[in-house]
């Protein structure tokens, strides 16, 4: 893991000395984030390389929901029918509390979008496809993913446009690649963020979350987010295609055995006793921890952070991938707007100021929700327990659902930029024009 820092010594002149790749932009990380970022880079003419140190696409599900203005940036890229052809679509959510219960009621998600937007329910459509989506489209502009590319090291170079050099290690070893400008989009974990030295600070959870992609699921109501509460625990459910669905829950330490361990076994055992809720098989189970951090800074000179390596929080809001994918589109047309039009580079001071307070105020609502969910103490399990069953069915008969299940995609702005060479007008163009709030549903990953 390099850190950042002028080339010296040994390592300039090991770094003038080798054979170099020089590109406008070096992108790190090939999950959604950079993906998009690589596409959208691509449409718009500025000459850009992906690297990852991952053989290919994710093979997990993972992040779940497309919300409506990812949607319409799939639009403008062209996919979006695609995404309509293969996704699961979920167009009401059904709320309610525990075994023996029923449902509130169900709260129609189309009523939110109407007026506002053309994709007015949750777009079920995993990370893993996304993942697939982008590849094959960035394919289709004559570009790919340089996989099983590791980034070594990253050092700044001085002068009158600060670079950088990037250390790639790959299956023929060490290359140098010289970039203009390089982006993070490589995670949690993110080699470049580390590297600038920017801060990730937050807080973790003491709470585990499970995720099961459940198989012959029974006891919900199908094609439909369904929500259930308790006063000890809380499970958000999303469809996946017939009998399947994506089941998310809060674990307490008594659901574990007596050495602490956590088994799918006791989570189905939970899931069953709590909600009634069961299934036959599972493609994918996991417990985690949740964290809620943000990076100090999006961008630092030449280098810059989206998706996961700027922030990440609980899945409860359904915005995390979203919110990648969003930035990584208004980055990219800001980097057009210098690489290509000449902006000044200070145009890019512009990422940061517009997606770093989204990304705040993200974390800080979603560590609250989740606080409120996972609270133990005797007020918020008494709430949970005993006042939300009484007035859910109250507040949830038709539209009337409280605001709560409404969020705003952040507004993107920059000048307004249409690809050539498409026929479409509205679709298959990509749009940097600023772009008014959109409502959408905030119920999941």
């Amino acid at each position: 893991m390099g850190e950042v820092a002028e080339p010296a010594g040994a390592e300039a002149s090991a770094a003038a000395s080798a054979e170099r790749v020089d590109t406008d932009v070096l992108i790190v990380g090939a999950g959604p984030s950079g993906l998009m970022l690589a596409v959208c880079l691509a449409k718009l003419g500025v000459d850009a390389i992906i690297v990852d140190g991952k053989s290919g696409p994710t093979r997990e599900s993972r992040a779940l929901a497309v919300q409506a203005r990812s949607m319409e940036l799939y639009d403008q890229l062209g996919l979006v029918d695609r995404v309509l052809a293969e996704r699961s679509a979920a167009s009401v959510v059904v709320p309610g509390a525990g075994r023996g219960r029923r449902p509130f009621g169900r709260v129609p998600l189309r009523a939110f979008g109407t007026g506002v937007t053309p994709y007015r329910e949750i777009t079920v459509f995993e990370q893993s496809r996304n993942e697939r989506l982008l590849v094959d489209a960035l394919g289709e502009l004559g570009r790919d993913v340089r996989w099983q590319h590791r980034l070594e090291r990253l050092d700044v170079v001085a002068g009158a446009a600060t670079s950088v050099i990037a250390t790639v290690v790959g299956p023929s070893g060490s290359e140098f690649i010289h970039a203009r400008y390089c982006v993070g989009a490589d995670g949690a974990h993110s080699v470049v963020r580390g590297a600038l030295g920017v801060p990730f600070e937050g807080v973790t959870n003491e709470h585990t979350f499970s995720i099961s992609d459940a198989a012959g699921v029974t006891g919900l109501v199908d094609d439909a987010v369904n929500v259930r509460i308790t006063a000890e625990h809380f499970l958000l459910a999303f469809p996946m295609g017939p009998g399947r669905a994506r089941l998310l829950g809060v674990v307490r330490d008594g659901d574990r055995d007596e050495s602490g361990e956590l088994s799918e076994a006791l989570v189905r055992g939970m899931l069953e006793r709590e909600f009634g809720v069961g299934y036959e098989a599972s493609a994918w189970f996991t417990t985690y921890r949740l964290h809620h951090r943000l990076a100090a800074r999006f961008r630092q000179g030449a280098c810059f952070l989206v998706g996961d390596a700027a922030h990440i929080h609980s899945p409860v809001g359904a915005q995390g991938m979203n919110t990648g994918l969003q930035e990584a589109h208004n980055l990219a047309c800001a980097l057009a707007d210098v690489l290509v039009d000449g902006m000044p580079d200070a145009r890019l001071d512009r990422y940061e100021a517009e997606r770093r307070p989204v990304g705040k105020r993200l974390v800080a609502t979603t560590d609250r929700a989740f606080g409120v969910i996972t609270s133990a103490t005797p007020l918020a399990r008494f709430v949970r327990g005993r006042i939300v069953p009484f007035i859910g069915p109250l507040n949830c008969t038709g539209t009337a659902c409280p605001s709560a299940w409404c969020a705003a995609s952040p507004p993107n702005s920059g000048s307004r930029r249409t690809c050539s060479g498409v026929t479409r007008v509205g679709r298959g163009a990509l749009d940097c024009a600023p772009i008014a709030p959109i409502s959408c549903v905030a119920t999941g990953s």
